[in-house]
């Protein structure tokens, strides 16, 4: 059995001209598709941010992750991360630095130190791409995560719990993290 084309040719020689131009698109397109990623800074792509939802003020430096695959990660540049402060009627970006990539395994560790939290509220987190051609950008909303930052609980004890109007020495008071 024979296909006829348009032409009156038979298959394979004669082709319609959808079909040639479908054929170009199937192979075309994956390929452009491709090249981005590869050399146009096509960035991260499938990572994600993990941290923890809270985190206390004047604790430890913060530790997150980034998962990536390696093979990703050695298509993409140069990526930073930035901290930004959710106030009343807008977000302050507060600090951004840089992420230095291990493209070795799926987990990049990032120690975020305690100094950029220093007031209690809600922040978010993002990872951008740092690009001489576009400006600071997301990359995917899995690379930005929300945290609520609280302040340590404080107790205050005084010693002794009594005292004379006028004590003959003083009270001793002290302010301790519970």
């Amino acid at each position: 059995m024979h296909v006829t084309g348009r032409c009156g040719g038979t298959w394979p020689h004669a082709t319609s001209g959808k079909f040639l131009y479908i054929n170009i698109l199937l192979v075309l397109v994956p390929l452009l598709l491709l090249h981005n990623a590869m050399f146009v800074g096509g960035g991260l792509r499938n990572g994600r941010l993990v941290l923890p939802s809270t985190y206390t003020a004047f604790g430890d430096d913060m530790d997150i992750q980034l998962h990536s695959e390696p093979a990703e990660l050695a298509t993409v540049g140069r990526l930073k991360l930035q901290i930004s402060r959710h106030l009343a009627g807008a977000t302050v970006s507060t600090t951004t630095f840089d992420i230095r990539l291990d493209a070795n395994h799926n987990v990049t560790q990032i120690k975020v130190p305690c100094l950029h939290f220093l007031h209690g509220g809600h922040y978010e987190l993002a990872v951008l791409e740092d690009s001489q051609s576009t400006a600071h950008s997301v990359i995917d909303e899995r690379l930005r995560q929300t945290l609520n930052v609280s302040w340590p609980t404080v107790r205050l004890a005084i010693t002794p719990n009594r005292t004379e109007t006028y004590p003959e020495g003083h009270p001793d008071s002290r302010i301790a993290r519970v």
